[in-house]
């Protein structure tokens, strides 16, 4: 006989949602972060030969390692090399922020060399430098047209953060294990953790549409 479920059950559950979106927040930033950087300096306009398939290779690595496997890497072998240890959690933000990245930068320095050449030169045209023109004309046209790739990549990796519940991360998905073995109906538990995750990715995708409306009416 399973226990009925409760409204502190769901406070359990509420609560590793917390922890999900803290873990799926930290791995936005770093991916965002070190994705744009290579995808920048991996485009045809900034590529240095030796520096750029160095880290075309470092990506292909990164996104041939299952993200799983990744949070280990980083957890074990952090105390290894630095001499101090993370938290799984920080490892798992890390290591998850490590291999979004990879496939952020493929998506941006695909981005970049997508526009046409003639803008850039339009730009210079008008006294914009390399750089000033990758800011304020560049990005704003790729982030436009490179968005829902994007959502769509952050959608898989919000439910990549369920796989560290096995690491004893008390993410939601671990809070619904735990739940289940504290005698609910697993029916119930894994119904509503998926419900959230679904709720997660709706936002997701409203997010980059209003994003995306926002960033094409900056150009206009």
């Amino acid at each position: 006989m399973y226990k009925a479920f409760e409204f502190d059950s769901l406070v359990v559950l509420l609560l590793g949602t917390l922890t999900t979106i803290k873990i799926f927040i930290g791995t936005i930033l770093i991916s965002l972060v070190i994705g744009t950087f290579i995808g920048i300096i991996c485009s045809k306009k900034f590529s240095i030969y030796l520096i750029s398939n160095g880290l075309n290779f470092s990506t292909f690595i990164i996104r041939a390692i299952p993200s799983f496997v990744l949070v280990l890497f980083v957890y074990f072998a952090t105390p290894e090399i630095f001499k101090f240890s993370l938290s799984i959690a920080m490892a798992a933000v890390i290591a998850l922020g490590i291999n979004a990245s990879g496939f952020v930068s493929q998506i941006v320095k695909t981005g970049i060399n997508s526009v046409h050449h003639g803008q850039w030169e339009a730009a210079y045209i008008c006294g914009f430098n390399k750089f000033k023109t990758l800011k304020l004309i560049i990005i704003p046209q790729v982030l436009k047209n490179t968005m829902p790739i994007l959502i769509n990549e952050y959608t898989h990796m919000v439910k990549s953060t369920s796989a560290i519940a096995t690491l004893g991360v008390l993410e939601v998905t671990k809070n619904g294990m735990k739940l289940v073995d504290q005698g609910y109906n697993p029916l119930i538990v894994y119904s509503i953790v998926g419900l959230i995750y679904i709720i997660i990715s709706i936002f997701l995708i409203f997010f980059g549409k209003f994003v995306r409306k926002k960033v094409k009416y900056d150009l206009w």
